[in-house]
């Protein structure tokens, strides 16, 4: 991740290539993601102050990759090398009240053209 990110800057500046042949820039960030099972669709959220208050920088809340991470931690053996895992996420709304279904087939796209820029990273 160092190696991609001391190569693109921070933040990666991207020109993804949309299906129908459009540009389209977006920004990649490395940081942490928060994860669990809440919707959040309140900007005054008590889960966005706790994870304020737990690690400030705190990027996105994650739903769909709390089962990974759960699974991962309880079965991670001590003594034995983890290869590790990463999420790479497209983030499709604000988590507050304008939260709707409207960008997540470009947050999955970008995510995926993402995943596609760091597998020679990764490998």
């Amino acid at each position: 991740m160092n190696a991609f990110f001391a190569d693109q800057g921070t933040p990666a500046r991207i020109h993804g290539q949309l299906a129908t042949h459009v540009s389209e820039e977006f920004e990649v960030y490395p940081g942490l993601i928060g994860s669990g099972e809440a919707v959040i669709a309140d900007r005054e959220s008590d889960i966005r102050d706790w994870l304020k208050k737990y690690h400030e920088k705190v990027l996105a809340v994650d739903m769909e990759a709390g089962g990974l991470s759960q699974y991962w931690q309880e079965n991670s053996v001590h003594g034995e090398t983890n290869p590790g895992w990463i999420v790479i996420r497209g983030v499709s709304d604000n988590a507050d009240q304008e939260k709707g279904h409207g960008f997540h087939e470009l947050a999955a796209r970008n995510a995926a053209y993402i995943l596609r820029e760091l597998l020679p990273y990764l490998c």
